[in-house]
């Protein structure tokens, strides 16, 4: 029986809590990277807060709309991070 588990009860918590703020980032992120045209590539948690990371082509999208999603979602932004990424794929097998 273990008396005293490797991670505490705030720890677990926290761990939770986060894997749920994700979940929420992504599903938010997804959508609104798909209703720009780019793609979405993953959700990160830093010491700073949450990373979202999106490649397309460019222009640079707008990103008011999905700030104001993830608000609505209840995300806190406070130190949030869209990382952008330009891309330009080419498709080698048509050719």
């Amino acid at each position: 029986i273990l008396t005293n588990p490797p991670f505490g009860k705030r720890q677990s918590f926290k761990i939770v809590r986060e894997a749920r703020r994700e979940t929420t980032v992504t599903k938010v992120a997804e959508n609104w990277a798909q209703s720009v045209g780019w793609d979405f590539i993953d959700v990160s948690t830093s010491s700073k807060g949450i990373v979202i990371r999106v490649e397309g082509q460019l222009p640079i999208p707008e990103t008011e709309t999905l700030r104001a999603r993830l608000a609505a979602a209840g995300i806190d932004l406070r130190g949030a991070i869209l990382d952008l990424i330009p891309s330009t794929k080419i498709e080698l097998g048509n050719g």
